[in-house]
């Protein structure tokens, strides 16, 4: 995900890089729903056949579960309940000249159909920015990305979920210069606390993924 992130600004520019990586299942199914700044939406599964990607036509409703899209796709054209059904026919019934923001509206359809999440997230692509709260800040809070200095010469930064500081609603400030140590002990954290086992080879990639990335200016 982080190497699409850092080299991919489209979907199809991550659907064409399955010529240069793959995926390798560690100890679950995976799959993701990826759109790009406009406005274009797909969905990559894996199966026996390979990369799977589902988009245009392929892709009636934008919504993702913990499920095959063509299995949940059924369950919500049969009317079954599930949660894809739930957020699909909220997405479908959404009034963009109502008077509930599409923020505000988005973070309804997470709490209806949330299990038991750390954390929910909006990502507002159009405006550049991040909302977000977290099971021991149930305040809401906003990233603005346009305020960041994306120059190779600028440091780069890192926050901390956990952090105990009070918020103002933007949070743009609580951003700190990054360091590989307290970076090793947020993820082993997260790790811990969500009881997963991976092996040390690939702990390993994830240490040291971004300290070999070069940054190249635009």
């Amino acid at each position: 995900v982080q190497y699409q992130l850092d080299n991919c600004s489209t979907i199809n520019e991550v659907i064409q890089s399955d010529k240069l990586i793959r995926i390798s299942k560690i100890n679950q199914d995976l799959h993701f729903l990826i759109c790009d700044k406009f406005g274009n939406t797909a969905v990559i599964e894996f199966s026996e056949k390979g990369m799977v990607v589902y988009k245009n036509e392929d892709l009636p409703i934008p919504v993702l579960e913990n499920s095959t899209y063509p299995n949940s796709l059924k369950s919500y054209n049969n009317n079954e309940p599930s949660r894809f059904s739930i957020a699909a026919k909220k997405v479908k019934s959404y009034n963009p000249t109502g008077t509930t923001s599409i923020i505000d509206y988005s973070f309804n359809i997470l709490n209806e159909v949330t299990l038991d999440s750390s954390w929910s997230i909006v990502y507002d692509i159009k405006n550049m920015q991040i909302h977000f709260k977290t099971a021991s800040n149930r305040k809401r809070s906003r990233i603005n990305i346009n305020d960041f200095n994306f120059s190779c010469e600028s440091p780069s930064l890192i926050f901390d979920l956990t952090n105990k500081k009070k918020r103002k609603t933007t949070i743009n400030h609580l951003f700190i210069i990054y360091k590989k140590k307290l970076n090793m002990e947020i993820f082993d954290e997260a790790i811990k606390s969500n009881q997963i086992t991976l092996p040390q080879e690939v702990l390993d990639k994830f240490y040291n993924y971004n300290e070999r990335c070069e940054c190249q200016n635009n």
